[in-house]
């Protein structure tokens, strides 16, 4: 009996690009004589708009606009002909979780006419300006923190102001991921000197404290760096891997590589408090020293989802490699490789040494459906007994009601799980949540594993690596909590070798409890705390060396005064590096961040045809195995998921379903070929069937009847 299945679909597809650059198109069409290539945009192919130029107009009370010399653009220096720098001293001191970078930079001229220099200064992403002075022979000048109610453009309006003629200047400001110092006159005969201190946090991991300064650029005008390192509370100190013994020469395309020992015992705790703004701050660091870790039962857990097909792929070979090579002596070791499904891969416990990396590497090539789904994994695994779950991937999870009772049931089997994310991105959330609640450790690796899988790797490179992965193993020292305001701020789990850092505004009686210890505030007395205490708050850590002396006050209300007329010079007017008005008009408004644009993730038409041709088939398939040849059988489901980095994200089946037929039509979503596009695509793609109609009665007539009697063996039907 064919039974007919209606079958109700409507599809909603959003997406949201976190980084558009171009604005919002319809799907393009296809070209034409007009248009030869495609882009719908035929007006802007024939004509295209020439560079706007701003003509200043002369104004006579002022005098002229000085002529300029063209300025060099280097990959770090940028400045006119005849300008270079001879100089490059670095002093590199470790101390107390941070990093102190004196830099001292000279400059000399062999041209005519003065110039001015900009300089590109790489640094980590958390490195904020200390302190500024600039020199000019004997002549020097202390930089100030630019505020927000004042023109942070003091500099370049001095500049305008004063040109070659202005005393020795400076300022320096953090972009995008370096620090810009200008500096100017330098002049023929005299070097100018620019002195700079910054500061970045070091954070110690697997008993090493580090910091990595990124090279300079490749540019023939700049400076060999002489570098020195100092420590007080270190041991051992190196530099790329070598120990520290004496001052060494750095060229500016090579990046520098610090870092210290830390020293055994502890925990060590320090809290302190300073002054931020108009509030008060606070800065507690918690430090324990390396301890070598136990032999576990460890189930490693290879992500082999559409997501890893990128840079976490190539990787993956080499973070095993380290993985093994890391863990405690004695530990055993089995794999499983998951996805949308799980596949055992080493089903009896292994020591490190006796895994074959070569096949198992090649575990994200098999098709395992398209998601991350760790109650996959959990069902391969669950009955092995206790063990340390560690999962290697790319950071992805696909979250799901079934996840959730997944990482619970871990919980309560008292399994430990850890995450290994060879991306360039933060890890999922609930990586982070599940595995400080199943006492493991979260580890962004995606640099140094690509640095230790390159054709060029060196020893030193596994060595950063394997660091790296030491607090999957580390043993716990203490639980931290911050205690302030009458709250109280967990601060995590402190592990042997590594540091718990924190550092916000307070109000109240604050403390820090240590495991039974109970460590109270004490004074900052630290030179960078000012530096800190200005990032914590959000202020500008802009420094300037100039002072109001240094600019001509407009004489217009417009505020297009040019100031007196100069002589030819090498002063480059360059960008300022926040937009300012000319000269000392009003204030600037603070920066507001604006709206990322909206853009097309993926077309709607290859979603719903994805949808057709994927998800229906398996749906008709789980209903009619639910029917069951019942005819009043209805039902109604709701597949509700994301899509994003090639696979589903998060997954549900929502509808009063049974267990059964949920899991059926769980399995569809996962047999999705996820394409690739940027940003997040959310879905809702509702199913449901009718009844079927009863059958009329059929009217069967007596000679019908009697022939049947008769075969059977009765006797025929009478009439009564």
């Amino acid at each position: 009996m064919n039974v007919r299945m209606r079958t109700s679909i409507l599809l909603l597809a959003t997406a949201t690009v976190v980084h558009a650059q171009d604005p919002v198109r319809d799907l393009l069409p296809e070209g034409d004589d007009a248009d030869p290539i495609g882009t719908g945009d035929t007006a802007s192919l024939r004509d295209v708009r020439a560079p706007v130029r701003v003509e200043v107009p002369e104004d006579p009370t002022l005098g002229p606009i000085a002529p300029t010399v063209e300025s060099q653009r280097g990959e770090v220096l940028w400045a006119i002909p005849g300008i270079r720098e001879v100089d490059h001293a670095m002093d590199v001191e470790l101390v107390d979780g941070m990093a102190i970078v004196d830099v001292e930079m000279r400059f000399i001229s062999r041209a005519r006419v003065a110039g001015e220099v900009r300089y590109r200064l790489p640094v980590p992403e958390d490195a904020v300006p200390v302190s500024l002075e600039v020199c000019r022979g004997a002549e020097c000048r202390q930089g100030i923190a630019d505020d927000r109610r004042s023109n942070p453009n003091t500099y370049f309006d001095a500049l305008r102001a004063r040109g070659a003629s202005a005393r020795p200047i400076a300022r320096v400001a953090r972009l995008d991921d370096a620090l810009i110092v200008h500096a100017a006159p330098v002049s023929r005969g005299t070097p100018t000197s620019v002195r700079l201190r910054w500061i970045a946090r070091a954070p110690s991991r697997g008993g090493v404290a580090r910091i990595a300064i990124p090279a300079r650029g490749n540019d023939l005008r700049v400076a060999r760096a002489d570098v020195r390192v100092r420590s007080v509370d270190l041991v051992g100190l190196a530099a790329q891997g070598q120990p520290y013994s004496g001052a060494f020469r750095r060229e500016a395309w090579e990046p520098l590589d610090v870092s210290g020992s830390v020293r055994s015992g502890g925990p060590h705790a320090v809290l302190e408090t300073f002054r931020c703004g108009d509030a008060r701050c606070a800065r507690a660091r918690v430090l324990a020293g390396p301890r070598a870790g136990r032999a576990e039962s460890f189930v490693v857990l290879i992500d082999a989802s559409p997501s890893t097909l990128g840079p976490s792929r190539g990787r993956m070979h080499a973070a095993l490699a380290a993985l093994f090579a890391s863990m405690p002596a004695g530990s055993t070791v089995r794999v499983v490789a998951f996805g949308g499904r799980a596949e055992v891969l080493v089903a009896d416990p292994r020591a490190p040494s006796e895994i074959s990396l070569t096949s198992i590497a090649r575990a994200p090539n098999l098709e395992l459906g398209s998601a991350t789904r760790f109650e996959a994994a959990w069902q391969a695994v669950r009955g092995w007994g206790r063990g340390h779950l560690v999962v290697v991937g790319d950071g992805g999870l696909t979250r799901s009601s079934e996840s959730t009772r997944a990482f619970a049931e871990a919980g309560r089997r008292r399994m430990r799980l850890s995450v290994l994310d060879l991306s360039d991105r933060e890890p999922a959330p609930a990586w982070h949540a599940h595995a400080t609640a199943l006492d493991g450790a979260v580890v962004q690796a995606g640099a140094l594993a690509h640095a230790a899988s390159r054709g060029d790797a060196t020893p030193y490179d596994s060595q950063r690596l394997e660091e790296a992965l030491l607090p999957i193993f580390a043993p716990t020292v203490a639980e931290v909590r911050l205690r302030t305001a009458g709250r109280e701020v967990d601060l995590g789990t402190l592990r042997a070798g590594e540091e718990l850092l924190w550092e916000g505004p307070i109000r109240g009686a604050t403390s820090l409890r240590v495991g039974g210890s109970t460590i109270r505030p004490r004074r900052a007395t630290a030179s960078w705390t000012g530096a800190r205490a200005r990032a914590i708050v959000g202020l500008p850590t802009a420094l300037s060396a100039v002072d109001p002396a240094d600019r001509a006050a407009p004489s217009r209300a417009d505020c297009h005064a040019r100031g007196p007329a100069q002589r030819t010079s090498g002063i480059a007017h360059v960008e300022p590096v926040a937009p300012s008005e000319p000269l000392a008009c009003a204030p600037l408004p603070a920066p507001v961040a604006s709206e990322p644009e909206p853009g097309r993730g993926v077309p709607a038409e290859t979603l719903l045809q994805m949808l057709r041709s994927r998800i229906i088939p398996v749906a008709r398939g789980c209903f009619r195995r639910d029917r069951a040849g019942r005819i009043d059988y209805s039902q109604r489901a709701t597949f509700a998921f994301r899509l994003a980095d090639r696979e589903v994200i998060e997954a549900e089946v929502e509808g009063e379903i049974d267990d059964a037929l949920r899991a059926c039509l769980g399995e569809a979503i996962d047999r999705l070929d996820v394409p690739y596009f940027e940003g997040e695509v959310a879905v809702r793609y509702p199913l449901h069937t009718e009844p079927g109609q009863r059958p009329p009665p059929i009217q069967i007539e007596r000679r019908v009847l009697d022939a049947v009697d008769r075969v059977a063996g009765d006797e025929p039907t009478r009439p009564r």
